[in-house]
């Protein structure tokens, strides 16, 4: 069954996607501009860090203005104290941590450009940090450049399968589901990178079948008979079905999305994307029960989740949306249960995160 009734709303599928937003499971997002189309990802930290101890070697002034910094709790002052503080003190030992604390920043502000700065700047010092190769992954996949993004969500991955449970974490079930939602965020960045390739890849494909409209049929080679000369009707051969580029692109974005679900399945963006996937490929039972739990999970997408629903229902339903409802409630079945809040008393970090204050 083809959906070409909902193409409207599947072209806004990857509008703020990913974005920056600090939204999450376990930590109310700030309420700045439009939140619609936000998803709920992880914080950026996998571990709950303390304040830093005093830094040795350095001036009392650089003393001063780091507690000045430290002190300060409005994102867009913090940012503004961190780059004075970083072009007055190029060389400080601090200079890792609040290229750390930076990207927390920037990731509530929307503010791509810095964050990807200080993201790489920090990397310089510790390549193999999840947090940050995870919320770089976010940054390039949101922006379409693909490479970028798929090279820090890959190895974002890696790590993150090879992590075992420090000793000092007390609480697993929160450990765990720090694990995951990572896990789900870098799988979800894949498929929309993914998903992007897919785009341009189709927009190709349709470019090339409308140059090639309208052209004769290639020519026999020569010193082939014709059907005439042979005075036999030429044998039509059926044209295997191959997958093209597109296909491809789009089957791996499905992959990748299933598998975030499998890890978060209260993860409303991939939940919606999963929607998205199945309706261009005309699954439409897939699409309606995908875009259902997007709904229920009530967060930034449920408003369009609901709205392509309610198409791809009708589509299939003669226009009707009788039933509906049971779908929903189903769905909502479906679901786990949101998980509890975390512990009030954080696991320490291990020796290999960076310690700063926690925001």
């Amino acid at each position: 069954m083809n959906l070409p009734i909902i193409s409207n709303y599947l072209a806004l599928s990857l509008i703020c996607a990913m974005g920056f937003s600090q939204a999450t499971s376990t930590q109310p997002a700030q309420k700045q501009g439009n939140e619609e189309n936000k998803p709920s990802t992880p914080t950026m930290q996998l571990y709950d860090v303390p304040p830093v101890k005093e830094s040795s070697g350095e001036t009392p002034e650089e003393s001063a203005d780091y507690l000045k910094l430290s002190q300060i709790s409005e994102p867009a002052a913090g940012a503004q104290l961190i780059e004075d503080f970083l072009k007055k003190y190029p060389s400080s030992k601090r200079a890792p941590l609040l290229h750390y604390g930076a990207v927390s920043i920037y990731q509530q502000l929307n503010n791509y450009d810095k964050l990807v700065e200080h993201g790489e700047k920090f990397l310089e010092t510790s390549p193999s940090n999840i947090a940050v190769l995870s919320t770089l992954g976010l940054a390039y996949a949101s922006h379409g450049e693909v490479d970028k993004s798929t090279e820090k969500a890959t190895k974002a991955i890696g790590l993150l399968d090879s992590l075992a449970k420090p000793a000092s974490v007390t609480d697993e079930a929160r450990w765990t589901n720090q694990r995951n939602q990572f896990l789900a965020m870098n799988y979800a960045c894949l498929g929309m990178s993914s998903y992007t390739t897919y785009e341009l890849e189709r927009k190709k494909e349709k470019e090339l079948e409308a140059a090639n409209q309208g052209k004769p049929p290639a020519t026999l080679p020569a010193g082939t008979p014709s059907s005439k000369e042979t005075g036999s009707e030429p044998t039509k051969q059926p044209t295997p079905h191959t997958s093209s580029k597109s296909d491809i692109s789009l089957a791996k974005s499905l992959g990748y999305f299933t598998k975030a679900v499998e890890y978060q399945p209260r993860y409303d963006y991939a939940q919606f994307q999963l929607g998205v996937i199945y309706a261009r490929r005309s699954e439409v039972d897939k699409a309606i029960d995908a875009f259902a739990k997007a709904h229920v999970i009530g967060g930034g997408f449920a408003s369009m989740a609901k709205q392509n629903l309610e198409v791809v229902y009708k589509v299939k339903n003669k226009n009707s949306l009788d039933g509906i409802d049971q779908v929903l409630a189903k769905a909502k079945e479906e679901l786990p249960p949101i998980p509890p809040p975390p512990s009030a008393k954080p696991d320490p970090p291990p020796s290999d995160q960076p310690q700063g204050q926690g925001r």
